[in-house]
């Protein structure tokens, strides 16, 4: 009988142990419900940050090019008042005083607009508008390299979501 009550002892030992250790595995997996409920939570869909992130670059390469359009658009503007708004505003005044001129005055003022004239056509003849064709290669050479890198990008997260 005294073996028998040991064997229920030690059998009584074994199961309260057991029933620490599973309370203690209970709240450990607790836990780790709580910590993949909150991840869940968090967690982002991988497809939609990569949508999302091709979205903000097609927006950005977008505003690029909008702003090398009125980075060009100002340098015409700026060539145009450079050059040729002088030119244009000589003309308007060179017709008003011929209008109102008459004698030696006119001849003088006929002389000095040959003059000046000739310099202004000479500047807007001369100019290769070589700024322009700058600004088109830059350009160019921008494009090539943001699609080379998004080429690269597109690759590593490729890479990353086989990984």
């Amino acid at each position: 009988m005294e073996k028998l009550e040991d064997t229920l002892n030690l059998t009584n030992a074994k199961l309260e142990d057991e029933f620490v250790r599973m309370n203690k595995t209970e709240k450990r997996l607790a836990t780790h419900d709580a910590q993949v409920l909150n991840l869940e939570q968090v967690k982002c869909n991988n497809e939609e940050f990569q949508a999302t992130i091709a979205r903000i670059d097609k927006h950005m390469h977008e505003e690029d090019i909008i702003m090398n359009k009125l980075s060009n658009h100002n340098k015409q503007l700026d060539i145009y008042v450079d050059k040729y708004q002088p030119a244009r505003t000589q003309k308007m005044i060179t017709d008003s005083l011929l209008s109102c001129l008459e004698g030696n005055p006119r001849r003088a003022h006929e002389r000095y607009v040959e003059s000046k004239m000739s310099h202004l056509y000479k500047i807007i003849l001369y100019d290769d508008g070589e700024t322009l064709k700058i600004y088109e290669l830059i350009e160019k050479v921008t494009k090539e390299a943001r699609e080379a890198i998004d080429r690269e990008e597109r690759i590593k997260r490729e890479q990353a979501t086989l990984v």
